[in-house]
Formats: C-alpha cells, sequence, structure tokens
C-alpha cells in the first residue's frame, strides 16, 4: 500500500510527500486542474499532458504503473490509454 511518501533505493523518504489524491476521470472530457506534483499510473499506457510551465501536448508513450512526479495541469482523454490515474498534491 502506498503511503504518500516516496523513497528512495534506500527506504529513507524523499522531501516529495502528499496530502490528497484525486481520480482522474477520461471518461468524457480531459481533465483540467490545478498543478498536481505527481501522476500515480494503475495500468501501463501513453499519458498525454500539459505541464505547469507551458508545455503542451506532452506523450509519455509505454508510462509504466507505478508514481511518477510531474507538474501537470491537464491530462488529455485522447492521446492517453494508461489507466486507473490518480493526481496526487
Amino acid at each position: 500500500m502506498f503511503d504518500g511518501i516516496l523513497r528512495n533505493i534506500f527506504g529513507a523518504p524523499n522531501a516529495l510527500q502528499f496530502s490528497t489524491a484525486e481520480a482522474i476521470s477520461l471518461a468524457s472530457t480531459d481533465y483540467t486542474t490545478a498543478p498536481f506534483f505527481a501522476l500515480y499510473v494503475g495500468g501501463t499506457g501513453a499519458v498525454k499532458v500539459d505541464m505547469h510551465k507551458g508545455a503542451t501536448g506532452v506523450t509519455f508513450a509505454g508510462m509504466p504503473a507505478g508514481l511518477t512526479p510531474l507538474l501537470v495541469t491537464k491530462v488529455y482523454k485522447v492521446g492517453t490509454d494508461a489507466t486507473n490515474l490518480i493526481a496526487l498534491r
């Protein structure tokens, strides 16, 4: 079970910690939000996002299941086929 604390290879906590989590629903439209700090991917696939500082339509192909630190403001419905996405702040 993920406890919201990223750990390094030695098991020590990293500085990045989260206080909220929100399921990302792409059933009907793109997911647009205030920036979030990490993306949890439950099922491997492509994820298309807008980055916080301006890069738009960035596709991470074959993103593996797990936690990835990304500062993101939008997840696109079209271009994303990874599943069970969760935004972490």
